[in-house]
């Protein structure tokens, strides 16, 4: 199995939820936003990581239910995104 990479999750993502008649401006802006969307969940990591683990645990549920949650209230791609792989 190959190493993950931001670029293959970008690619099924960029897949599933642009319309391929979508200007590039909306695939440059999607792009960005996934990317800054990923750096940040790397940030949060780095702050759980330095919690206790009860405190990391719940922390990693929390985020875990607010994507959940997000999902319910979102277009139906992003719904299938979050809930298949959450």
């Amino acid at each position: 199995m190959s190493a993950p990479t931001i670029r293959h999750e970008w690619d099924r993502f960029e897949s599933r939820v642009i319309a391929r008649d979508a200007p590039a401006i909306q695939h440059s802006e999607m792009r960005i936003a996934f990317y800054s969307g990923f750096k940040a969940m790397l940030d949060l990591n780095v702050v759980i990581g330095q919690m206790q683990e009860d405190e990391g645990i719940a922390a990693l549920r929390a985020l875990a239910s607010e994507a959940r949650q997000f999902g319910k209230t979102s277009g139906d791609s992003a719904r299938e995104d979050i809930d298949h792989d959450s």
